[in-house]
């Protein structure tokens, strides 16, 4: 229940961000995207399963996730002459993202113009 209202309460809080945010990204003004600042704050949801006894599962399912993501990203860039991928955005600009992954992999990866 405290993961569900804090999300409704984020959402309320930074709606006007996540708009801005939203019209920065499909215009593509990366740098105004990256400004644009979210709440930010302990996170209940993830706090429930990571601490819960079945913490070590959530974190093995999120890293299997990411293998997986990665090794078909892997193969689809092999393979073929056009892929299409979808992340969520953190996954996009962060340092650690899986974006980042696959340039320490040795692809090239551009930030969109």
């Amino acid at each position: 229940r405290d993961c569900f209202e804090l999300e409704l309460r984020r959402m309320e809080i930074d709606l006007d961000a996540i708009k801005r945010r939203a019209n920065e990204w499909a215009s593509g003004r990366i740098g105004e995207f990256r400004a644009v600042q979210l709440q930010e704050g302990d996170n209940p949801c993830q706090a429930m399963f990571s601490t819960s006894s079945e913490g070590e599962v959530f974190e093995d399912l999120a890293r299997q996730s990411q293998e997986k993501w990665l090794s078909g990203a892997e193969e689809g860039l092999t393979h073929h002459r056009t892929s299409f991928a979808v992340l969520d955005i953190s996954d996009l600009l962060n340092e650690d993202g899986l974006l980042s992954k696959l340039a320490a992999k040795g692809y090239s990866v551009r930030a969109p113009d």
